[in-house]
């Protein structure tokens, strides 16, 4: 058996709605139960002069307040991580436009009679440097050997030799 005891209370619809809103915007109470029993506890230790378990007001205020405080210190985290985070992918994934990469990498080719066997991908993507990798090179070249006719493709007499472009004048 338990050794509590529930009590009823009965008030106003009114006055049930005012402890209702004063619990609710006071976050060091978890419930109307709380609310009633600190209540209770520290009316009864003001009238009999003895310390009392609840805190202060102004202490429940300030905790109350340290607790908003905390959250929206924590929503702020929250969203600062999302837009780092965002900012980190649309870096990743920014590539140079097709346009211009086409003309820096054309530009980049060495001419027929300058080298006879040409350069690689990853020779002309270490040349260009930035966010342009070896295996977007390779693309791009491969679409100027498909698209113009003075892009030329050299491969390699065995299957692991790298290709190699050039372009003619």
């Amino acid at each position: 058996m338990t050794d509590r005891k529930q009590i009823n209370v009965k008030i106003r619809s009114d006055k049930a709605d005012k402890w209702d809103e004063y619990q609710q915007e006071n976050p060091e109470y978890s419930s109307m139960t709380d609310l009633i029993r600190q209540s209770v506890s520290k009316e009864i230790a003001d009238n009999s002069g003895s310390p009392t378990n609840s805190s202060s007001p102004e202490m429940g205020k300030d905790i109350a307040e340290m607790k908003d405080n905390i959250n929206e210190l924590n929503k702020t985290v929250e969203m600062l991580s999302d837009t780092v985070s965002s900012l980190r992918n649309q870096l990743r994934n920014q590539k140079p436009s097709d346009k211009h990469l086409r003309s820096e990498i054309f530009a980049a080719l060495p001419l027929e009679e300058e080298m006879g066997l040409g350069k690689t991908p990853k020779e002309l993507a270490s040349e260009l440097g930035g966010p342009v990798d070896t295996e977007t090179v390779s693309q791009v070249l491969e679409d100027l050997y498909q698209d113009v006719g003075s892009v030329t493709r050299i491969l390699g007499h065995k299957e692991s030799d790298p290709i190699h472009y050039q372009k003619q004048e």
